[in-house]
């Protein structure tokens, strides 16, 4: 970059320089030798400047490499960091939805929506036939629910329709149940 500058600089002095040569009735040798001066004496310039410029950042390759080393640790555990935070505001966030959900299921409505899935899809095991130890699957999961119509209180909870969907609902085993990739048994064992 600086010797662009000072070459810029040289050519515009060249120009500058032939206007008044040639404007104050000088011979034009007399312009071609100041000019082979200026030239010469620029030259040495920017070769100075470029000279000093360069040993004042000039780093060996050991020190390019270390600099570079530091500057990836560094980003590391800024991306660490920034993991450790996201994962915890997460956890945070499935712990309120989680205590969220126990509360909803304390309501009524969550009582007369597991009652109508029940009427509706029968007393048995979708999957086998199971008449022993039912559960409410929730196909679309109640977390999701939750995330997805961001719902943080009782009062949104009892508003949104997602939730009491009775085709959203199936009537599942136990077994069947802990199997659904959206169940609690289910993540707890694929972790």
């Amino acid at each position: 970059m600086w010797w662009i500058i000072g070459w810029s600089i040289l050519i515009l002095f060249t120009i500058c320089n032939y206007f008044i040569y040639k404007y104050s009735g000088v011979n034009i040798g007399g312009w071609i030798i100041s000019n082979i001066v200026s030239w010469i004496g620029g030259a040495f310039f920017i070769f100075f400047i470029g000279y000093l410029i360069h040993q004042k950042f000039k780093e060996t390759a050991p020190e390019r490499e270390a600099k570079k080393a530091a500057i990836e640790e560094e980003n590391r555990i800024r991306v660490e960091e920034m993991a450790t935070k996201v994962r915890r505001q997460q956890e945070e966030a499935y712990a309120r939805r989680r205590q969220l959900r126990i509360e909803i299921e304390k309501m009524p409505r969550y009582s007369n929506w597991r009652k109508d899935v029940f009427e509706k899809n029968g007393r048995q095991c979708e999957m086998c036939g199971e008449i022993n130890g039912l559960e409410i699957h929730h196909r679309t999961s109640f977390d999701s629910i939750l995330r997805l119509y961001k719902i943080n209180t009782l009062a949104e909870a009892f508003e949104c329709d997602a939730l009491w969907i009775i085709n959203n609902g199936s009537v599942l085993c136990k077994k069947h149940h802990d199997e659904m990739q959206s169940s609690e048994y289910y993540n707890k064992v694929a972790i």
